[in-house]
């Protein structure tokens, strides 16, 4: 694709409207305030996702574009990336899977493997940004080279206890993130004499989405590197 004509233009604005519209038309006894929503209200979040969407691959894509779009792979990475984003109201999630696509098109130019570039852009989906908050903030003055003390992460992650609990099932389970003393029977506030670190997949992810601490936007090449954790127990 030449970068003379954009990525995805936006044309035939209508052709998602009219696609929710026939599928609401195809569901019996569907009327009333429902009908409402699905024939307007739904579409038109559609199209500002959509467009919102366009716009952060087009700012992302611009200097690789011509040598990936034909890839492939790369296309898969691509549509699977706009089903997610589709599927999202939250700017900073749909945000997340445009710097994973950006990753993505690195990766192919370079001319190596997707395998992981898949299976993180499939955690991307699965994840919420508290997650992404979470291993930024574990990320320590020195790096990713050490484990950080529960207190300082608490400091800077504001969440509730239920949050705080499902969010390091999410990242343990993945082995993204370590921890000692972890206990759910117990407040996250009296977590403060154990330990916390990212694991090295946890800071791949992190340099994947290029979500560093205190970084509103993408880009910052000093990010982690795929193996800048110390490996440790999950204790449960």
């Amino acid at each position: 694709m030449s970068r003379s004509e954009p990525f995805p233009e936006r044309q035939g604005r209508d052709h998602v409207r009219d696609a929710v519209v026939a599928a609401v038309a195809s569901v019996p006894g569907v009327g009333g305030p429902g009908a409402a929503l699905l024939n307007f209200y739904l579409p038109a979040a559609l199209e500002r996702r959509r467009d919102r969407w366009f716009r952060l691959l087009n700012e992302r894509l611009a200097s690789v574009e011509d040598r990936v779009m034909n890839d492939e792979a790369f296309q898969t990475i691509v549509l699977e990336a706009t089903k997610a984003a589709f599927g999202t109201h939250l700017e900073e999630k749909m945000r997340l899977l445009a710097e994973a696509v950006q990753s993505s098109a690195e990766i192919v130019d370079r001319g190596d493997d997707v395998f992981m570039a898949r299976r993180l852009l499939k955690w991307i989906d699965e994840l919420e940004p508290i997650h992404f908050e979470i291993l930024a903030a574990i990320r320590d003055d020195t790096g990713w080279g050490g484990q950080v003390s529960w207190k300082d992460v608490l400091d800077r992650v504001s969440a509730e206890d239920e949050v705080w609990y499902q969010a390091l099932e999410d990242l343990t389970s993945r082995r993204l993130v370590g921890t000692t003393g972890y206990n759910p029977d117990l407040p996250v506030s009296e977590y403060v004499g154990s330990l916390i670190w990212v694991m090295s997949l946890g800071a791949e992810l992190v340099e994947f989405v290029h979500a560093m601490a205190g970084d509103d936007e993408a880009g910052d090449a000093s990010g982690p590197g795929p193996t800048g954790s110390p490996p440790g127990p999950i204790s449960t």
